[in-house]
């Protein structure tokens, strides 16, 4: 169970960073910017620099991603019945929104 969880954990945040650039690409292209943005062009100022608002989008990214890979986990869970199973997703979806409550708390 432990393994399959930070086997979709890893796939998850690789995808969430995979997808943060995915979406910073056509953003780029949609608003016709003429090169690459990142990140949102205030966080820079927030953050301390470029390269720490680039690293802190990723990781904000790859982390929502990887919950939502492991989230899936916990709903085949078979030897674990009843109450701890839904504790336990109630948790990382708790764990989620707080996650994507401070991200936007910095994006904006």
């Amino acid at each position: 169970m432990f393994r399959c969880a930070l086997r979709r954990g890893i796939i998850g945040f690789t995808a969430g960073i995979a997808v943060d650039y995915i979406v910073a690409m056509v953003v780029s292209f949609v608003l016709k910017l003429g090169y690459f943005m990142p990140c949102l062009a205030s966080l820079p100022e927030k953050v301390g620099g470029e390269m720490n608002a680039v690293v802190l989008q990723a990781m904000i990214f790859g982390i929502i991603g990887a919950a939502i890979g492991v989230v899936p986990v916990f709903f085949k869970m078979s030897k674990v019945k009843g109450a701890k199973r839904y504790i336990a997703i109630v948790l990382t979806v708790i764990a989620f929104v707080l996650l994507v409550g401070m991200s936007a708390m910095y994006m904006t």
